[in-house]
């Protein structure tokens, strides 16, 4: 009832709340956010702006009904293009697109 969404709520702030306060670098983080930074890195994002648009792609992705295209799915293409990224002629382009 409404007592367990409360409870939800509180969780779900808390976890929010400590993400932001992560002071390591967003490629410390996993190698999906590493990826990122590599993206970012080649189109010339500022670091204020790549992390936050990570933070937004991560919770975005990691919340709560999201059975399919979440972080998991995210690597499986990331895999993907790797595995043809001589083939691409736009490998930056088509990494922003898998996020």
């Amino acid at each position: 009832g409404e007592d367990e969404l409360r409870a939800q709520l509180r969780k779900a702030l808390h976890g929010a709340m400590s993400r932001a306060a992560l002071s390591e670098p967003v490629a410390a983080c996993c190698p999906l956010a590493a990826r990122f930074t590599e993206l970012c890195a080649e189109a010339r994002v500022a670091a204020g702006v790549r992390r936050r648009w990570w933070r937004k792609l991560r919770d975005h992705y990691c919340a709560g009904g999201r059975y399919y295209h979440d972080l998991q799915h995210i690597a499986e293409m990331i895999a993907r293009a790797r595995a043809v990224h001589s083939q691409l002629q736009e490998p930056v382009l088509v990494g922003f697109a898998i996020y």
